[in-house]
Formats: C-alpha cells, sequence, structure tokens
C-alpha cells in the first residue's frame, strides 16, 4: 500500500473524485447523489484516457500522471481562476478566454519537455500529491456527512403558519409570471410605446390594475425568491455584486418557498409550469443530456465556461447543441410553448382540491425569437442581438407585442374554462437590456393585474411590490393579517445593466 501511494498517480483518479465532492459540499441540497455517477464516470473516462496518452510518449507512470495532473486541474478549475483574475488582475487581458488559452497551452508544452527530459525520481511529488487530494476528499466527506446527519427542515422554508377557516372558500390561484415586462407607463414613459391595448384586454376580463407596481429586486431569481416567501432577502445589501452562490442560494429559497407550503398546508394542489424547481414539484421544462443539478459542477469547468460565455456560436449547429450543454432559443421557444399550452390545459381539468398554478413565462424575455405577429425571427436576427449587432430594445418591443399574443389567449382561456379562479397577471422586473445607472429605476417598474371573482380589491393599492403580493391577497382571500412590509426596491451590482447603450449595425424605430 505504501509503494501505491508513493510510486503510482493515484491522484489522476483522486482529483475527479475531489472536484465532484467539493462539489456535492459547495451545492449540498441541491445535486442529488444519484446524478453524479453518469458525470463521475465520464470525467473518469476522460482522464484515463489523457493519462494513457500520456503514458505512451512519457513512459513513465508519475511522469504521464503529473502531466495529466495539469491538464485536469486546468480543465476542472478554469471558472474558478477566471473569476478570480476578473475580480483581482489589475490587467483586463489576464483575464481574456485568448490569453488563458494561449498561456494553459504554453505551460503544457513546457511541462512536457522538462518531464520528458528530466531523470528525476518523481516518488516524492507523487506522493504529495496523492496524500493532498486524500486529505481533500477525507475533508469534504466529513462536511458532506456532516450536512446529511444534520438535514433538517430548510431555514427559509415557510413556517405553515397560516390557517385557512373552513367557511371560506378556496379559489383556484394562477400565478402567471411574464418575465421582464415592463409597466405600461413605464413603456410609455421610457420608449414611447404605446401598451394600452393590453389594459383594455385585461379590464374587460374583470382585472384589477395596478399602474404603479414595482418589483423588488431587478433579477428574476431575486424577485422571485422575495415574492414568493413574501419578505425581503435579508442577506442582499444594496449595491452588492452578485455571484454565483447567491443565485444558488435564490434558487433554494424558492424551491423551499412561503407561499407554496401554506397553499399546501391548507389543501392546495400545486401545479408547476415554472421554469423553477419547487419541492417535490419539479420544472417541467426540457432538460439536457446532463441531469440540471450536475451542471451547477460542470459549469465552473472549461468547457462549462466556454458554452456559456459562447453560447451563440455553439447553439448554430445540430452537432454541438446534441453533445455540449448548450441551449438552443429554439429550446427555449419550445419551453415557452409547452408551458403555456400547460397551464391552458390545467385550467380545463377537472379537479377535486384546490389549485395553485405557477406559469413562469420568458416572455418578453430574451431570446427575442418571434416578431409581432408570432412568426419566427430568423438566426441572424436573434443572434445579432446576443452578440450586440442589433439594438434589442426593438425586438423587445416587436416581442412585448407577440407575447400580448399569448397572454390574451391563455387569460381568455383561463377565463372561460375556470372562470372562478383567482389570476395574477405579473412580471418579475421591467426591461433591463442596455440601461443607463441614472435610469436603473425603471426597471423595477412590472405589469400587475389581478382577477379576483369577489371584486373586493379594495386592499391592493397602486404602489404596491411584489412582495405584498401575496400578504394583500392572502389577507384578502383568506382572511389572513399578514402586516404590509416597506415598498422598497433594492438594487444591486449585477453584469449586463449599468452601462451606456452601445451603437448598432441596425437599429430601426419602433412601431
Amino acid at each position: 500500500m505504501k509503494n501505491l501511494v508513493r510510486k503510482q498517480p493515484l491522484f489522476v483518479i483522486l482529483l475527479p473524485v475531489f472536484f465532484i465532492l467539493h462539489g456535492l459540499v459547495a451545492h449540498a441540497g441541491f445535486i442529488s447523489l444519484n446524478s453524479i455517477w453518469p458525470l463521475l464516470l465520464s470525467m473518469l473516462a476522460g482522464a484515463g484516457i489523457l493519462y494513457f496518452i500520456s503514458r505512451i510518449i512519457l513512459k513513465q507512470p508519475v511522469k504521464a500522471g503529473l502531466f495529466t495532473l495539469y491538464c485536469l486541474g486546468f480543465y476542472f478549475f478554469f471558472g474558478a481562476l477566471y473569476d478570480f483574475l476578473k475580480v483581482w488582475s489589475p490587467w483586463t487581458f489576464l483575464w481574456k478566454y485568448s490569453v488563458l488559452l494561449a498561456g494553459f497551452t504554453l505551460f503544457a508544452i513546457l511541462l512536457f519537455v522538462l518531464l520528458f527530459r528530466t531523470k528525476k525520481d518523481l516518488s516524492r511529488t507523487a506522493l504529495f500529491f496523492n496524500l493532498l487530494f486524500l486529505l481533500f476528499i477525507v475533508f469534504d466527506l466529513v462536511k458532506l456527512s456532516g450536512h446529511y446527519l444534520g438535514a433538517g427542515k430548510n431555514p427559509s422554508a415557510a413556517s405553515g403558519k397560516m390557517i385557512i377557516p373552513s367557511k371560506i372558500h378556496k379559489p383556484d390561484i394562477y400565478l402567471l409570471l411574464f418575465d421582464e415586462y415592463s409597466s405600461t407607463q413605464s413603456l410609455k414613459k421610457m420608449y414611447r410605446f404605446d401598451n394600452s391595448a393590453l389594459d383594455s384586454f385585461l379590464v374587460q376580463q374583470g382585472f384589477h390594475l395596478i399602474s404603479g407596481s414595482r418589483s423588488n429586486y431587478h433579477e428574476t431569481m431575486f424577485s422571485m425568491a422575495s415574492c414568493l416567501n413574501m419578505d425581503y432577502l435579508h442577506w442582499v445589501e444594496p449595491g452588492m455584486y452578485l455571484r454565483r452562490e447567491h443565485f444558488q442560494r435564490c434558487a433554494s429559497e424558492i424551491r423551499n418557498n412561503e407561499v407554496v407550503q401554506l397553499l399546501s398546508d391548507n389543501g392546495y394542489q400545486i401545479v408547476n409550469q415554472s421554469i423553477f424547481h419547487l419541492k417535490h414539484h419539479p420544472a417541467p421544462v426540457s432538460q439536457r443530456w446532463l441531469n440540471v443539478d450536475t451542471r451547477l459542477i460542470t459549469e465552473e469547468t472549461l468547457m462549462g465556461r466556454l458554452c456559456y460565455e459562447f453560447n451563440w456560436f455553439f447553439e448554430r449547429y445540430a452537432l454541438f447543441r446534441k453533445i455540449l450543454p448548450v441551449t438552443s432559443y429554439q429550446e427555449q421557444m419550445q419551453n415557452n410553448d409547452r408551458c403555456l399550452e400547460a397551464v391552458l390545459n390545467t385550467s380545463a381539468k377537472q379537479h377535486s382540491s384546490p389549485r395553485f398554478i405557477y406559469g413562469h413565462f420568458m416572455l418578453p424575455h430574451y431570446p427575442f425569437y418571434r416578431d409581432r405577429n408570432g412568426k419566427i425571427a430568423p438566426d441572424s436576427v436573434v443572434n445579432g442581438v446576443q452578440q450586440n449587432r442589433l439594438d434589442p430594445l426593438p425586438k423587445y418591443l416587436e416581442y412585448v407585442q407577440y407575447a400580448n399574443i399569448e397572454i390574451k389567449k391563455l387569460i381568455a382561456g383561463i377565463r372561460a374554462n375556470d372562470p372562478q379562479a383567482v389570476i395574477l397577471f405579473m412580471s418579475d422586473h421591467g426591461y433591463r437590456w442596455n440601461v443607463m445607472a441614472a435610469e436603473i429605476s425603471n426597471v423595477f417598474y412590472n405589469q400587475n393585474a389581478i382577477y379576483l371573482p369577489s371584486g373586493k380589491y379594495g386592499q391592493f393599492y397602486d404602489s404596491i411590490t411584489n412582495v405584498n403580493q401575496f400578504r394583500t391577497l392572502f389577507n384578502t382571500l383568506f382572511e389572513q393579517h399578514y402586516k404590509l412590509l416597506p415598498d422598497n426596491c433594492v438594487r444591486t451590482a449585477l453584469p449586463g445593466i449599468y452601462k451606456p447603450v452601445p451603437k448598432y449595425e441596425d437599429t430601426p424605430a419602433s412601431k
């Protein structure tokens, strides 16, 4: 055993094991243990192939193992290296993909030549790395065991204290969330776009319009985590730079949200047609070849980052869409269509218990894959917006008009199929592309309209924010006494906004 640890490059196997185990620890509770085996086997296979090729040329197992270790280390921890340089490097060129890949290639060549020529005994180096990764693995196993042994109720989970009196009717409740849909007032003020036709339709359908409504956060996951938990995210500070772990925390709070738990405790059936996982109700949209939870690990790798940064390139080709974890806009289009159809079909189904139906649609959120009449846009338009070659605003405004077609169809269908249902038509935030810092306040103005069969809208005030939406709804429907929170908007530092509008090759005027 001692000779095995001293003379064999066990770290070629231990590194992939540590990488996945460390990912499990970092995202404990979000990745199922069963889902990691295909990922682990694929990584071990890749490491084995690279080691085998290196062994043929370098002859000695430790030399081949050290070269494999260098390549695997760069591949697995590329995301961490990139993020570190982006935050701390005084020179921006150091975290460019071209520089990092060129540097990796140069050092790989130098290392290969050095290993090929050296005559030194590298057994102590092998021992060091073998023990190092064994210690890392043991440490993470202890942390992971502590998590699962101590796993109890999520602290962000619902309190379950709402009790609906038996005398009160429990209607179906539809939450129809249309992502990144600015309020009618904001569209008119900021972009001179007349969206009054949608307001007229909603009024005809009996809706109460909340024209001054705002979201509390300008990012989807933060907005929905706050809305569905009926509270602010107290760990989010104004101006805070949003990192990946913050988004994952939001995913946890959405999964274990207060609204769903309270309604479930009071006999409601939960129907999830959203883009988020809810506890016991996974997201229905189609996933890629790799389980979505393991992407929390793979997105930190070189391939994960390349697929994220250059998705616009890979999605063009059917072969890449099949073998790489990239998402084509056609797939997102199909997911939208599926969720819209599923919510409408749900409204027509017979049911014995009240239902909470959550539909979350990436409309009029990018990608803007249809024009105002619903005709599918060419790739040149969709990719042109993503690559900053086309002004996104005219495409967004056309997409708003297409979204209105689907909204009218959906709401009219629900009203016909389920006339006694409560319907919340909302958005998580407004239009956010290329917004100047001085105009960021307009991003918070969102769509908000409510249909109550009783017509009792007195508690819904015009300046309500999303954090008070369900507090007010439960007070109105179920005679609860939730205190309303201050209606504040929390501005954080999110990449993709706070920048000047660039010049575009094509800036057609919106109609």
